[in-house]
């Protein structure tokens, strides 16, 4: 006969004002992110170690009216070694609108707030991959794209 274990539980509802409030859609808004490549390698590895990855990115910006762009942000995963278990490249990219928002702002949006979307589209299909080729699931990062240069849109 299995034992059981019971442990106590105790739901709690609290109210939060702030989860009540109206929902209100930004003026930036976008189309459903593409993958417009993915490159995926698995190499023959029979070294068992703990691997450092590195990821490379690269964004580029393409303005396609005074209210619209397309963003693609490329992502390379590969390590320093001479054979790594895996290498990846994918190329994702989305086009941006907005209306009412200054150049300044706009600039911002575009160089980190649109990378940043498009990168929570690839965490899935990598750990997917790697998973699916009897390697360990390997989970992007999350990317800090506030420390990097911003694109002028005005100079695009």
């Amino acid at each position: 006969m299995h034992q059981m274990a019971i442990v106590p539980f105790r739901l709690q509802h609290k109210t939060i004002g702030a989860l009540m409030e109206k929902t209100i859609i930004s003026k930036f808004q976008y189309t459903t992110p593409r993958i417009v490549n993915f490159n995926y390698l698995v190499n023959q590895v029979t070294e068992n170690k703990e691997w450092s990855i590195k990821l490379k990115h690269q964004k580029h910006i393409k303005k396609t009216s005074h209210t619209e762009a397309t963003v693609s942000l490329k992502m390379i995963v590969d390590t320093d070694e001479d054979v790594s278990p895996f290498e990846i490249e994918f190329v994702i990219e989305a086009n941006f609108r907005w209306e009412g928002y200054d150049n300044e702002t706009i600039s911002t949006l575009l160089s980190q707030t649109a990378p940043s979307l498009l990168i929570g589209y690839a965490p899935p299909l990598v750990a997917m991959f790697t998973n699916s080729s009897g390697i360990t699931a390997f989970n992007i990062p999350m990317i800090d794209f506030t420390k990097e240069p911003i694109v002028n849109f005005s100079e695009l």
